[in-house]
This record gives C-alpha cells, structure tokens and sequence, in this order.
C-alpha cells in the first residue's frame, strides 16, 4: 500500500519497538 514516508518510518519505528518490548 502506499504511504507516506513518514507513515513507513513510524511503522517500522512502532514494529521495532514492538519487539523490543515484546
């Protein structure tokens, strides 16, 4: 789906964190 780059980056950023705290 395309969206905005901040939206990917904040995406990648919350998925990161996810696993971070996972």
């Amino acid at each position: 789906r395309a969206l905005t780059p901040g939206a990917t980056i904040m995406t990648q950023l919350s998925r990161t964190i996810w696993m971070d705290y996972s």
